[in-house]
């Protein structure tokens, strides 16, 4: 037997030697890697004819002595049609895994199925995906590229947190949460669109993307959770739409370039820290504009201390300037800003406080 091992099953070429086990449906589901030793990986669809529906947990992982360890063999594998489920940490730490194919068939991407495949480049999740589970491709240092479905309603915590040269993302209008940690510590990301169905932005989702320099947040978000855009160093500017209720502690926390915030006109409540400078990085006598879409007096309302929005420098002594909308000249003195081609303007007549 040599270093490819293959058996003919109908026009496709698959691997042998792995090892099933048999699901009270009638189906099979890979076991592990048996006495396959094929780094050229061809799962089967149908085992003693059975579908093969399922990849198992820690399918592809080294046994040794009873313990699990990272498969440094595997470079590819070819998933059949016949599979719904990757299973937990199926393909956990296969640190030389460059490509995965996908069958048409998989709803579920289950927990750490793909952590630490740090060689995996590019990832095209087919249509039929509705759950990507908690840490699915989590530090897959290499990947690239990632296409997500408008099938896919669930992305989990940490699902593509530490992908370092993920550089853009598209997210479906089929995710209205996005969860805690999910593109954290992505470190090279420039670029997300994320769609008007998404409701919440949850806890660190965007955790030191540092390279990250501009993000549209939809009018459909209502929470953006707490230290969701932490140490996003390179954001120019945050406009924060009208939808958002609730803005939690250290949302945008410990920025550097940051020109300009937005708070939308229905915000309810900004909590501590919330938009604070990392005063051991920035320096000198800035200021930033915070420019509410609400008037003076709704702006009473809202749940907040001076730690939460309104920024001290101690470096010039003074706190940010926060400006009122008007849409036509006011009349009265005080501080007004409304937009000119799209960008916050000052009233020439608004006198700061």
């Amino acid at each position: 037997m040599g270093l490819f091992s293959f058996f003919k099953s109908g026009d496709k070429r698959t691997s042998e030697g792995l090892t099933y086990q048999l699901l009270p449906d009638g189906t099979y589901a890979v076991k592990g890697l048996g006495k396959c030793k094929d780094i050229e990986l061809v799962i089967p669809e149908t085992y003693k004819g059975k579908a093969v529906t399922v990849i198992g947990e820690k399918a592809f992982m080294i046994i040794r002595e009873g313990e699990y360890y990272e498969n440094k063999s595997l470079i590819s594998v070819e998933i059949p049609n016949s599979v719904t489920v990757i299973g937990e940490r199926s393909f956990e730490y296969c640190y030389n895994l460059k490509s995965v194919v996908f069958g048409e068939s998989v709803k579920t991407i289950g927990k750490c199925a793909f952590d630490g495949c740090e060689n995996l480049t590019s990832v095209n999740i087919p249509n039929s995906v509705t759950i990507i589970d908690d840490y699915a491709f989590g530090q897959c240092k290499n990947l690239a590229s990632v296409n997500i479905p408008n099938s896919v309603t669930k992305i989990g915590k940490h699902a593509f947190w530490g992908c370092d040269n993920l550089t853009s993302v598209i997210l479906p209008n089929s995710v209205t949460t996005l969860e805690e940690g999910v593109f954290s510590h992505c470190e090279n990301l420039v670029n997300v669109v994320i769609p008007n169905s998404v409701t919440t932005i949850g806890k660190e989702a965007f955790f030191d993307c540092r390279s990250l320099t501009n993000i549209v947040i939809p009018n459909s978000v209502i929470t953006i959770g707490e230290k969701a855009f932490w140490w996003c160093r390179s954001l120019t500017n945050v406009v924060i739409p009208d939808s958002v209720i609730t803005i939690e502690t250290g949302a945008f926390l410990n920025w550097e370039k940051l020109e300009y915030v937005v708070i939308g006109k229905n915000v309810q409540k900004i909590e501590n820290y919330a938009f604070l400078v990392n005063l051991d990085e920035v320096k000198g006598d800035w200021q930033i504009p915070v420019y509410y879409r609400g008037i003076a007096e709704n702006w009473k309302k809202v749940q907040h201390d001076k730690s939460g929005l309104v920024y001290f420098n101690k470096y010039s002594n003074r706190y940010d300037t926060l400006y009122f909308y008007s849409e036509t000249q006011p009349t009265e003195k005080g501080n007004y800003w409304r937009y000119v081609n799209g960008v916050p303007t000052v009233w020439e007549s608004a006198t700061v406080n």
